[in-house]
């Protein structure tokens, strides 16, 4: 994973799609959202400003940074599957 903030910030992901209880649906949307998380990352780096004046400059920063991160994608996958995710310390 390249940082400690995308860490945190799936983290935060993960516990929040858990609470709901979906983490079966979570894990499917991570597999299927995949190839297209750089574009995502592109459109919220894109539309910062905007995106950003609604939910926070640093939010929005570590929601483009953390879909950038393919590494930090399938930690999220494994950590929503039950699996032991690689990288967990």
């Amino acid at each position: 994973m390249k940082t400690k903030n995308n860490r945190a910030t799936l983290e935060r992901w993960a516990d929040r799609i858990e609470s709901l209880g979906l983490a079966g649906v979570g894990v499917a949307l991570v597999d299927a959202v995949r190839p297209l998380a750089p574009v995502g990352a592109g459109l919220l780096w894109a539309t910062q400003p905007l995106v950003g004046a609604l939910f926070g400059w640093d939010r929005v920063s570590g929601w483009a940074n953390a879909l950038e991160d393919p590494d930090g994608l399938s930690w999220l996958g494994a950590r929503l599957a039950g699996e032991e995710p690689e990288g967990d310390e």
